[in-house]
């Protein structure tokens, strides 16, 4: 082991090894630290990597990594107790390479993704738990404490996700709150991959992402669910905003089967088997209570530093990550030539992100969480939405109706107030 390295990465998520590589690429001297043993077996997410940022350090990712089908069906669903309103969407663009998205299972792209980095030059070491960042007596990062130990390095980049341990033993972050993060829960589920073609109506290389407002659930339970399309399973799962379900005897692993076997997905997953369970705290505090980004010798990327974004049709964060962390290594070799780590260099990595989509996304939707989480859209909302279609579907014998009298109708009958729809309304179109 080098007696100092120029980086140490905490955290082999896609932000961390997306730092490594670049890092290493870049002539620096690079430890990779990971708690899973091996690589992958504790990181997770939905499983959808949008866009190709990755192109930036590895140009045939997409052909070479094991990423799953790309997606080439966006579907967005209305989920009630009984019926469902589902809104489809393809386009020609996405079905062709070098495509839009992939379908991605963490504990394999991840593993690999770590390769990459060891390839490119990189020190990986998985099954390590870092406690906190070593500073001297100035505030300059000396290294990583680790079992009592310092480990150094002229500066670290910090990508142990949601809840980051080592912001917060570092006294750089304080633990979150309920309101301050969701859960997103998530099952595997086996099923041959031409039964999932002709279940979804899918080619060989054609896959579908859908993401589901859950508006049957009692007691002012706020959850949206997914399911995207791997090769041969199907990741299923549900995004919970904790602060609904406090002190309600909810309990997470009811809420997951209840999806599971809603008849809409029931019928979609008969004959699959559940081969793989987790649980991932996803951050959601945005601009409003976002951690220090950087200072002297250390960056905050990926999930740790906030960099999630949904607006209830899209839900991403692996893109953001793979972003934040070349930016930080970028802004780290920089620093290198200059043989400067204090924090005025390391500025520089949050003028990166706000220069990117990064930031402008963070920023542009902060009050973003007004809309998604608004009670009213799964209680109300959701099942208003299925009721007029219904309505305005259904032969009645008797004279047509305009649009607007279904709406009103459906409105009265789930007691949504037309000063909620005028509020939520223009908070909707200030806020999508």
């Amino acid at each position: 082991m080098a007696d100092e390295f120029d980086c140490i990465v905490v955290g082999a998520g896609v932000a961390g090894s997306s730092a490594a590589i670049r890092l290493a690429q870049g002539g620096a001297s690079v430890l990779l630290v990971d708690r899973g043993n091996p690589i992958g077996s504790k990181n997770l997410s939905g499983g959808v990597l949008w866009g190709h940022e990755l192109d930036r350090i590895l140009p045939n990712w997409w052909k070479e990594g094991p990423v799953e089908r790309p997606v080439t069906t966006k579907q967005v669903v209305f989920l009630n107790k009984e019926d469902s309103l589902t809104l489809s969407f393809k386009a020609n663009e996405w079905s062709e390479e070098p495509h839009n998205a992939f379908m991605v299972l963490r504990a394999r792209f991840d593993k690999w993704l770590a390769e990459q980095a060891e390839k490119a030059g990189a020190m990986v070491v998985p099954g390590t738990n870092v406690d906190k960042l070593a500073f001297d007596g100035k505030g300059q990062v000396t290294g990583v404490m680790q079992a009592g130990e310092t480990v150094p390095a002229k500066s670290v980049v910090i990508a142990d996700g949601c809840n980051s341990r080592v912001l917060i033993n570092s006294g750089l972050k304080k633990r979150e709150e309920p309101d301050e993060v969701v859960l997103g829960v998530k099952e595997v589920i086996q099923l041959p991959e031409e039964v999932i073609e002709q279940r979804f109506n899918l080619g060989k290389n054609q896959g579908l992402a859908g993401e589901y407002i859950l508006g049957y659930l009692q007691n002012g339970v706020m959850a949206g669910g997914f399911l995207y399309t791997n090769r041969d399973t199907i990741s299923l799962g549900v995004v919970i905003n904790l602060k609904s379900i406090w002190m309600k005897n909810v309990y997470t692993r009811e809420m997951v089967e209840d999806f599971r076997t809603h008849p809409h997905i029931a019928k979609l997953l008969e004959g699959g088997e559940v081969v793989e369970y987790g649980a991932h705290l996803i951050p959601e505090w945005g601009v409003h209570d976002m951690p220090p980004l950087y200072g002297n010798g250390w960056c905050t990327v990926g999930d740790a530093a906030g960099f999630v974004f949904s607006n209830g049709l899209i839900i991403e964060g692996m893109n953001y990550a793979a972003a934040s962390g070349i930016e930080a290594a970028d802004t780290i070799l920089e620093a290198k030539k200059k043989g400067d780590y204090s924090a005025k260099t390391m500025r520089a990595y949050e003028q990166r992100c706000n220069d990117r989509f990064i930031m402008k996304d963070m920023k542009r939707f902060k009050n973003m969480g007004k809309v998604v989480w608004n009670e009213r859209m799964f209680s109300k909302y959701s099942p208003m939405v299925t009721d007029v279609f219904k309505s305005m579907l259904t032969e009645h014998g008797e004279a047509k109706k305009p649009s607007r009298v279904h709406v009103r109708k459906m409105a009265k009958k789930h007691k949504i107030k037309p000063w909620e729809l005028l509020v939520d309304g223009i908070q909707g179109a200030r806020y999508l």
